[in-house]
């Protein structure tokens, strides 16, 4: 005689209904349901997380290359020196700020405490644009920082602001910056759970391993996380895209102006340093725009690369409206101190890369100071 199904569905359920209830309960205890750091509610920001990846390939290496990536409580990566009683610098951005695939030892913000001696905060949050840089100065670094102790605030600004080049509404919905209703519950669940993020680790790592390259951030032109650079033409050639006039920027501008109006309001003393990006596959200089990789290989590259000059005009044009000494550009796509090897996909840095960052940002603000 059979089992009764009816015996054996109810059987299924309650065991179903066990290892839910379960689940749910460990997830409740071990996940950060419960924690008050500011950085949880920043979109995309890491929080005190702990991982490991095989960079290898991206760091051009024969043997197992080991790269640690470290979030503390309040969301930034370790430094070295001194408390945080004690000055320091902050450092905003995006994913080339983040530096993900880049060890702790080895990021430009640990090249740069190497060598002025001052602790390197690194806030950089991937995707994230200056849009996403306003939320996290008011609603996470005022939080967490005293602002007696900021010193030096870095913004590391260019190529995810591309998308605001037709209009501020470019960030509506989108994740890294004014995300919708679902993916607000979305990004506190994923941020938040235990399992979810354990999940999330154990698959970017097989990614990594298979050689898989990651999406690109909502509205960025840009090869994403991947291992290998664009072929790099022999000589630069001129973009046929032209560039934004000031008025289709003049939203854009805009934001960028509450950004150091804000950032000068939260850190009454901090000088901020607005790095304009170096991106090797475009050459912005004295008003000309080239472009280093073929059309056949990265379409819209033109475009791109016409938007970007646009966007440092932009923000040029509004540190000039805000006229304060406090607030300093350095134009880091005009002196381009990274080598090509320095990047492992046409935009992010490799250790190679972030060395040359640090060395160069170091110097600047030693030449600054003088």
């Amino acid at each position: 005689m059979g089992f009764p199904r009816a015996k054996l569905a109810r059987i299924a359920g309650i065991n179903i209904l066990i290892l839910g209830v379960s689940l749910a309960s460990l997830d409740l205890l071990l996940g950060k349901y419960f924690s008050e750091a500011p950085a949880l509610d920043i979109p995309a920001a890491q929080v005190d997380i702990k991982s490991t990846y095989e960079t290898s390939k991206i760091e051009n290496s024969a043997g197992i290359h080991i790269a640690t990536y470290t979030r503390d409580y309040n969301g930034h990566r370790p430094y070295r020196n001194a408390p945080r009683n004690n000055k320091l610098i902050l450092t905003v951005g995006g994913s080339t700020t983040d530096q993900r695939w880049v060890d702790d030892r080895l990021t430009w913000q640990r090249e740069l405490e190497n060598k002025l001696g001052i602790p390197v905060l690194n806030g950089g949050v991937d995707g994230q644009s200056s849009f996403g840089h306003l939320l996290s100065i008011e609603n996470w670094h005022a939080k967490v920082l005293n602002p007696n102790y900021v010193d030096k605030i870095i913004f590391l600004v260019g190529v995810n602001d591309v998308r605001f080049t037709t209009s501020i509404n470019a960030a509506s919905g989108n994740r890294y910056d004014s995300p919708t209703f679902l993916e607000k519950i979305r990004s506190y669940i994923v941020r938040r759970s235990f399992l979810v993020s354990r999940f999330r680790a154990a698959f970017l790592k097989l990614s990594i391993l298979r050689g898989s390259g990651l999406a690109a951030p909502n509205g960025v032109s840009q090869i994403g996380y991947g291992d290998k650079n664009p072929s790099f033409l022999r000589e630069p050639v001129k973009s046929v895209a032209p560039k934004s006039e000031d008025y289709e920027t003049d939203e854009y501008k805009h934001l960028f102006l509450r950004l150091l109006t804000s950032t000068k309001r939260h850190f009454k003393n901090s000088k901020i340093y607005i790095v304009q990006q170096q991106d090797p596959k475009c050459v912005l200089d004295e008003g000309n725009v080239l472009i280093r990789v073929s059309r056949n290989e990265l379409h819209g590259i033109d475009a791109y690369c016409s938007a970007l000059a646009s966007i440092y005009r932009a923000q040029e044009n509004a540190i000039r409206d805000i006229n304060s000494r406090r607030i300093i550009t350095i134009k880091m796509y005009q002196d381009n101190p990274v080598p090509d090897l320095g990047f492992h996909d046409g935009i992010h840095t490799n250790s190679l890369g972030s060395k040359a960052i640090g060395d160069y940002l170091a110097k600047e603000l030693t030449l600054i100071a003088q």
